[in-house]
């Protein structure tokens, strides 16, 4: 039980950090928040360095044991994008690319958590429920995000829930796994098992590598930090080069099946193309996704297009892909001669 004098600090603790992250983001490159107000504290010359070179290996000891639960101030600083070696170490910056950036999991006896940044983030149901829906025992599971719509700021009350879990299950059937569900809601779920997870993390699968800065994890116990993830952005680059031949070929073989699917075709450039944009922020914001929502503005104009022939997408967007390709290119050049 946490005394009331404590439980104040604590609650002013997380409002603050909270409150920094979701308002005032502090900025690894600059060691300032974007609005000019002060940062929880500037980033000191090894830090400033190591961000420059997108090295954000942080000391997190052993992986994720539900057993051994942090102290709460502990759980405020990871929720705030800080994390410590120790529940009496001292509090450094740690990039979000790494630190979840959401609000922190209390018990009803200690805080009450933050609502989402965006309403449509929040569960839908208990997670208890959830996750025995989807066949998975609560104690196996370590990561949730919702993703999707959800995510790009582009929801409506009947959108379904893109959710993406990392589990430590042994059910073979259940170590990459995609379950659809209709009841409690509907909701398409990718199931990965820990291992997997930390595969995709060291090839620099963009998909995965976009939840680590999720404003609003559903749960985040396995840090990639505890794996000895590292952001090394000319290999995020190359895969987001493999990524898009990948996808710019599903656009194709929509468009010249009989009858052309236009739906399909349209709704694949559209992930491609906001993928090229989110991940080009991971690469400028030195692992950190600013604006989930920057892909909206081309899927609304790829949206109002009605084209059946092949020739006439691949005439508008691939010099758009070629382009958003080399600004990718030289973002990656930057940071490059940033870590020489």
């Amino acid at each position: 039980m946490v005394a009331e004098g404590q439980a104040a600090d604590l609650r002013a603790i997380q409002q603050r950090y909270i409150a920094t992250l979701e308002q005032t983001m502090l900025s690894p490159r600059d060691g300032a928040s974007p609005d000019g107000t002060s940062p929880v504290r500037p980033l000191g010359p090894s830090e400033a360095n190591a961000s420059r070179k997108g090295k954000f290996t942080v000391n997190l000891k052993g992986k994720a044991d539900r057993q051994r639960q942090p102290s709460l101030l502990t759980k405020f600083a990871r929720a705030a994008g800080l994390a410590t070696t120790s529940d009496t170490a001292k509090v450094v910056v740690l990039p979000p690319s790494i630190g979840p950036a959401s609000p922190v999991k209390a018990t009803a006896e200690d805080v009450e958590p933050s609502p989402p940044p965006d309403p449509f983030l929040a569960p839908p149901a208990p997670m208890p429920a959830l996750l025995a829906a989807l066949g998975l025992r609560d104690v196996d599971v370590l990561n949730v995000w919702c993703g999707g719509s959800r995510l790009w700021g582009c929801a409506s009350d009947a959108s379904d829930y893109d959710v993406y879990v990392v589990h430590r299950s042994k059910e073979a059937e259940q170590r990459v796994a995609t379950v659809r569900l209709e009841k409690p809601v509907r909701m398409d779920a990718t199931l990965l098992h820990a291992d997997e997870w930390a595969q995709r993390l060291r090839q620099h699968n963009p998909t995965w590598l976009l939840f680590l800065s999720h404003p609003y994890p559903w749960r985040l116990e396995l840090d990639p930090a505890a794996l000895g993830f590292e952001l090394a952005p000319d290999q995020l680059q190359a895969a987001m080069m493999q990524h898009s031949l990948r996808e710019w070929s599903r656009v194709h073989r929509y468009f010249q099946s009989a009858p052309p699917d236009v739906t399909a075709g349209r709704e694949t450039l559209i992930h491609l193309l906001r993928t090229y944009a989110l991940v080009t922020q991971l690469v400028n914001g030195a692992g950190r996704v600013r604006d989930y929502r920057a892909g909206n503005a081309i899927r609304d104009e790829i949206l109002g297009y009605r084209e059946t022939d092949w020739v006439w997408w691949r005439d508008q967007f691939q010099p758009r892909l070629s382009a958003i390709n080399q600004e990718l290119r030289r973002a990656t050049k930057e940071e490059r001669d940033l870590a020489s």
